[in-house]
């Protein structure tokens, strides 16, 4: 037979993909879950903004950054950008947020995130700013290199 795979070592190799996939399963069953709740992230290493709100980073390489970020209650945050050279992709965790861009605090231009939802700050957007609810906003924060971001995005 010429022009593919030989059936039998296609069996062969489902087989063998099977067994490594249980391996690791049973391995996997060992471990416990870890999870990133408020207990633990207020073991992590922070920084703190000046206007109040907190940094956790979570991780970063390469030109990544992620981070939890935690905000005040009825805080304004003043305009600052993201990272240079970086687009920031920012997800409302819970609570209240509204941003907008520009280097002027502007309520009138404020829009609402609601939780679950996330806002890109494009390289070349210029500085923004936001005020939080009266909960205050907890968020992630993931920043990356320009040519990261799908190209759906990127365009917009």
């Amino acid at each position: 037979m010429t022009g593919g795979p030989h059936p039998g070592g296609i069996v062969a190799t489902l087989f063998a993909v099977a067994l490594v996939a249980a391996a690791g399963g049973a391995a996997a069953e060992e471990r416990t879950l870890l999870r990133l709740d408020a207990a633990l992230l207020e073991t992590l290493a922070s920084q703190r903004t000046a206007w109040g709100g907190t940094i956790r980073p979570l991780g970063g390489s390469g030109g990544y950054t992620i981070a939890r970020v935690s905000l005040p209650a009825a805080a304004d945050i003043p305009p600052h950008p993201h990272p240079a050279g970086k687009a920031a992709l920012v997800t409302v965790l819970r609570g209240s947020f509204e941003v907008a861009l520009g280097g002027q605090f502007d309520p009138a231009r404020l829009v609402r995130i609601p939780p679950g939802e996330t806002v890109m700050f494009r390289v070349d957007d210029p500085h923004h700013f936001a005020r939080t609810g009266p909960e205050g906003v907890e968020l992630l924060l993931v920043a990356v290199p320009p040519d990261a971001v799908v190209p759906e995005l990127a365009t917009r």
